[in-house]
């Protein structure tokens, strides 16, 4: 009987150990999962608009947002959906100048992904093939969905995420900033974080587990 008692005991002591250590890595993962999708991407102040050689919209008297999409960035698709949301609220007051990125040495089918389709659906959206980057460099955004808001006067006057995570759309500050800017409300913020894969990043990051999860 007693050698029966250690047996259970020891059985028991098994499961507590193995539960505690399996719950312990869900913890992990679960913290994991939070701290990257909350971690920001590079951003940094733009220039004035006439300081940037790309085409500006015909337009003049309207905002221009300029936004940089990696192809591939499935977090991404937030800020698409964001920028939809943005365009009905603004009602025609708003331009968008959308630089997808492309490697200089792949064909021009890199760029030619859902995103691409999404964004060619949007109103009075303007795509433009960015080569290595380098127009969005321009504007000093190196994160996909990294924005910039424009004046008509070329005056940038907002810049940074229209989402408040990686690949999680719904109320952001950015997103309601935008549109307050163009509706000429009361200015709510000129700078906020920009959640995304970099521009030039490795295919393992864009196709990594985290994004848009």
């Amino acid at each position: 009987m007693g050698r029966l008692l250690d047996i259970l005991r020891t059985s028991k002591l098994g499961v507590a150990i193995h539960l505690t250590l399996w719950l312990g890595l869900c913890l992990y993962g679960l913290a994991s999962l939070l701290a990257y999708s909350q971690t920001p991407g590079l951003s940094a102040r733009p220039p004035h608009r006439t300081n940037v050689d790309v085409p500006r919209p015909a337009d003049s008297s309207c905002y221009e947002l300029v936004v940089a999409i990696h192809p591939h960035c499935p977090c991404t698709r937030a800020t698409l959906e964001q920028l939809s949301r943005i365009l009905r609220a603004t009602q025609k007051q708003l331009r968008v100048t959308a630089l997808f990125y492309c490697p200089g040495d792949v064909p021009d089918s890199f760029v030619e992904t859902d995103l691409l389709s999404t964004a060619q659906s949007l109103p009075g959206t303007t795509i433009v093939i960015d080569l290595d980057g380098a127009q969005a460099a321009r504007f000093q955004m190196y994160t996909s969905g990294a924005t910039v808001l424009y004046a008509p006067s070329g005056e940038p006057v907002f810049f940074g995420g229209i989402t408040v995570s990686r690949g999680h759309a719904g109320d952001c500050l950015g997103t309601d900033a935008v549109i307050a800017a163009v509706n000429r409300q009361e200015r709510l913020a000129t700078h906020t974080n920009v959640y995304g894969c970099p521009l030039r990043a490795p295919d393992a990051c864009l196709e990594g587990a985290y994004c848009g999860q």
